[in-house]
């Protein structure tokens, strides 16, 4: 017999998405070194798509980091909510539509996230973390989540808003070697949008090895929006945001 989402404790929802191990230790050398389901990037940085995204000195990731993928408390978290007859949180965005929006928001927040308003999806901004493209996507696939994608201005202001000062990678990325070309796609292959009012003037550009998309923390600058989108090398450092549908 199934368990109406009202009945069931928060705290039982809450122990779905509590972090699992923590990472002060997890060096971004780790990071950047390949694994779930990712080869290690070549170190050649004139080439496009996953290469020349290899972790580098001076990488920082954030301490707070959950490692994702199971554990002993995840199979916990998850046998108890089988138990109960609750779904998975990781459900299909009209069945989460049904659960009370404060256990999601709760939710949210136990993982260090931030539940983006008027959606079921989780947003960890890894304030604190100085990390090449690769090591970010890698770090967020690490804790079952992926680098944020930005299809639409209410996720780009909210984007904006949580982000502060702060430059961030997004999960845009030109898989090509041709400088210029300007096909990025999100981590799910769909395209980048070019015409948002979201780039700074004149981005993309044609400027070699910029196969990345970074969201920066600039403040408005008229033609440029607040925190306009810039295509940058691949190398550069900086911080992060992953997303996650509850």
């Amino acid at each position: 017999m199934s368990i109406p989402w009202h009945t069931v404790p928060a705290a039982l929802l809450l122990a779905a998405c509590l972090p699992r191990d923590d990472l002060s230790s997890y060096a971004s050398n780790s990071v950047g070194q390949g694994g779930a389901g990712e080869a290690s990037a070549s170190p050649d940085a004139s080439s496009g798509g996953l290469q020349g995204q290899g972790a580098n000195p001076g990488e920082t990731t954030d301490p707070n980091l959950p490692l994702g993928g199971g554990g002993s408390e995840q199979a916990d978290a998850s046998t108890a909510l089988a138990d109960a007859g609750v779904p998975e949180l990781d459900a299909s965005p009209a069945d989460s539509g049904t659960i009370d929006a404060g256990l999601l928001a709760n939710a949210c927040a136990a993982t260090q996230g931030t539940l983006q308003t008027g959606t079921n999806v989780c947003l960890f901004f890894a304030a604190a973390a100085r990390v090449s493209w690769q090591a970010a996507s890698l770090a967020c696939q690490s804790r079952s989540s992926a680098l944020v994608s930005i299809k639409d201005v209410a996720r780009n202001d909210f984007l904006t808003n949580l982000i502060g000062s702060t430059d961030i990678w997004t999960g845009g990325n030109d898989p090509s070697t041709i400088p210029g070309a300007n096909t990025f796609v999100w981590r799910d292959n769909t395209p980048v949008s070019l015409v948002l009012d979201t780039w700074a003037f004149g981005e993309p550009d044609a400027v070699a090895d910029q196969f990345c998309v970074a969201k920066t923390g600039e403040a408005a600058a008229p033609p440029n929006p607040a925190s306009p989108w810039r295509d940058r090398p691949c190398s550069e450092l900086k911080a992060y945001v992953c997303e996650q549908s509850l």
